[in-house]
């Protein structure tokens, strides 16, 4: 959906051909830029500010729609950087004119990150600006995504027995591999929260991932128990209303707040069984001069919440706690934070399960808030 121009939307079929409508969906029309040149699941970018559609295409080019909202008008630019590469990811830059990165896989030579400078004129058998240095050679780059401007970039890549998440903080002199705790598997695509290069979602092979802290080899990932264990394909982000859209393979779309995924880095909860009836709930909250209060929720299912209680904010305190007689012994816990202007904040979500033949026991997990 072009971001400026809603009436001008595009969908995709196979290799280079594609859907347009220009009413906002009402109607659609074909256009066939080619039947065999790119990938059968041909990835593609459109600029929204310049009104052009990049794609993969042949070995080692790009096609440049140059017309998408009205024709057909198209060109095969080839570039020397792509190392004679297939296309298999496409970014437009959106903070540097017709800057686009472009990602290969490896079926000719080592797999390239590429950006390309003035990529609606470039003359075809141009160089481009390879960026790939340090980075593995024997992969499929699956996404590469821009952070607050372009010296923040990370670049992902879906294949197994490989590190599979990169980032960059000076355009892409140098990356650091943060693949942390996550198991051997491809990462499809990744998001940074907005505002922020230190938190990231990322869509794999077995859901979605996110992590508070991007920390080099430290990163610790968290898999979000609200997406089902499946492959997820891409991550979308609408900025009007922060929700989060993820694609799978067999399951759909799935859609979340960016804040529930990421609940605040100082609105953390924990909890634990004080015995065998009661728990003992305690959360750290430093958003300041909000005011309000929290109202305890708790869920049998971990979906549906109910209120359990409530309890005043305090000025100049960051540290509360609360017990809970809960109704079963498998029980989820999120704090909601009403400010005197009726701003909301969610804490993170946790589960609590005592064992049935042992009273004590007890499991905490921590969940990104449904």
């Amino acid at each position: 959906i072009d971001q400026d121009e809603p009436q001008y939307q595009f969908t995709s079929y196979v290799y280079n051909q594609y859907r347009r409508s220009t009413n906002g969906g009402s109607s659609w029309s074909s256009v066939n830029l080619s039947s065999s040149l790119g990938q059968f699941i041909n990835p593609t970018d459109y600029d929204d500010v310049a009104n052009i559609m990049y794609c993969a295409n042949s070995a080692g080019t790009y096609r440049r729609w140059t017309n998408p909202q009205s024709g057909s008008t198209s060109a095969s630019v080839s570039i020397t950087g792509f190392n004679n590469n297939t296309l298999t990811a496409v970014k437009v830059s959106p903070y540097t004119s017709n800057r686009v990165y472009f990602g290969t896989e490896n079926d000719v030579a080592a797999t390239r990150i590429c950006m390309v400078d003035g990529a609606d004129v470039i003359a075809s058998g141009s160089a481009g600006t390879n960026i790939s240095t340090g980075l593995p050679t024997n992969v499929s780059t699956s996404c590469i995504e821009v952070g607050t401007n372009d010296n923040n970039l990370v670049v992902t890549y879906s294949n197994y027995g490989v590190s599979n998440v990169w980032v960059t903080t000076n355009g892409g002199t140098s990356w650091t591999n943060i693949d942390g705790n996550l198991p051997d598997m491809p990462v499809y695509w990744a998001l940074f929260r907005p505002g922020d290069n230190t938190q990231m979602i990322i869509a794999t092979e077995t859901g979605v991932w996110f992590t508070q802290f991007i920390n080099g080899a430290s990163t610790v990932w968290v898999n979000s128990s609200s997406f089902p264990t499946v492959r997820a394909t891409m991550l979308q982000y609408r900025s009007s209303d922060q929700l989060v859209l993820a694609s799978t393979h067999g399951r759909g779309l799935w859609t979340q707040s960016f804040l529930s995924i990421l609940p605040l880095n100082n609105f953390n909860l924990r909890g634990k069984w004080l015995n065998g009836s009661t728990t003992e709930l305690v959360w750290d909250f430093e958003e300041s001069n909000t005011g309000g209060s929290f109202s305890i929720e708790y869920s049998l299912d971990g979906e549906h919440f109910i209120a359990g209680g409530t309890i005043n904010t305090q000025a100049g305190k960051s540290n509360y706690k609360s017990s809970h007689l809960p109704p079963q012994g498998n029980v989820f816990y999120r704090i909601r934070h009403i400010s005197q202007v009726g701003k909301v904040l969610f804490s993170n979500v946790i589960k609590l399960f005592r064992g049935s033949s042992d009273p004590g026991f007890q499991i905490t997990k921590l969940y990104p808030n449904p």
